[in-house]
């Protein structure tokens, strides 16, 4: 990895600082990862580039982020999310909904709404990971403000993941604003209503097609792959697009 690179990360570091004790040492750090299945897709690029910086766009409570540190002990990240009130309204509205209750149990869906509803999300993310703070950034912003961040600190992540809005532009910002990096992410089969396409699909194939790239994709995970990235993944994952 070249030393701009780590300037970038550090600079990051500095002006995003982690608290000098853990925030919440009374609350148990926990791992919660909306995770729809697909992940070994990201831990195979990850394990191509072990020395690797990722950048997370849309983080929760950093359950993703934990999945990913633990990949590599070289791995460095950059987590970008405003972690505002509205998760912990999502949380709550959790409990009500069949897959999260059949996924988490009712349990557990009702200690994280608990935690959430007494906590701030920031501090409880930043007590989830506060093990990894040396090669861990948290910017507590939403895109575009959070690329913008990333790029006047001169940047440059291997990896992008995308797991925000599932808006439009936050794919073609994350195309823009990185070309060099791997722009992968979740919610491959998400849909906002059960009569609305698949947006992630289309977006993904957008700049797949601008970047003369090749989509993989496994469940709720895709990855767009261009050749010079030389990422030895499975075919059988591979989108055909219809001729």
């Amino acid at each position: 990895m070249v030393t701009a690179e780590i300037d970038a990360f550090q600079l990051l570091l500095k002006e995003h600082p982690w608290p000098r004790s853990r925030p919440l040492s009374y609350v148990e750090p926990f791992s919660w990862s909306l995770d729809g299945g697909g992940r070994h897709l990201i831990q195979k690029i990850i394990e191509s580039r072990p020395n690797a910086t990722l950048l997370e766009i849309g983080s929760f409570m950093g359950g993703s982020a934990l999945q990913f540190l633990q990949y590599s002990e070289s791995l460095r990240m950059v987590l970008c999310d405003p972690w505002s009130y509205h998760l912990t309204l999502y949380a709550n509205s959790l409990v009500h909904r069949k897959w999260a209750i059949q996924a988490y149990g009712m349990s557990k869906l009702l200690g994280y709404a608990s935690l959430l509803n007494q906590y701030d999300p920031f501090s409880l993310v930043q007590n989830n990971l506060y093990e990894y703070r040396e090669r861990c950034v948290l910017i507590k912003q939403p895109v575009p403000r959070a690329y913008w961040t990333c790029v006047m600190a001169d940047l440059k992540p291997d990896i992008v993941y995308i797991d925000a809005r599932k808006q439009r532009k936050e794919f073609w910002d994350a195309h823009h604003a990185f070309p060099n990096a791997i722009l992968c992410g979740d919610d491959w089969s998400w849909r906002r209503r059960q009569c609305d396409s698949f947006r992630v699909r289309e977006f993904v194939d957008e700049i797949a097609a601008e970047r003369n790239a090749s989509v993989y994709a496994d469940r709720m995970t895709f990855v767009i792959h261009e050749k010079r990235h030389d990422i030895n993944l499975d075919s059988r994952y591979e989108i055909i697009q219809p001729s």
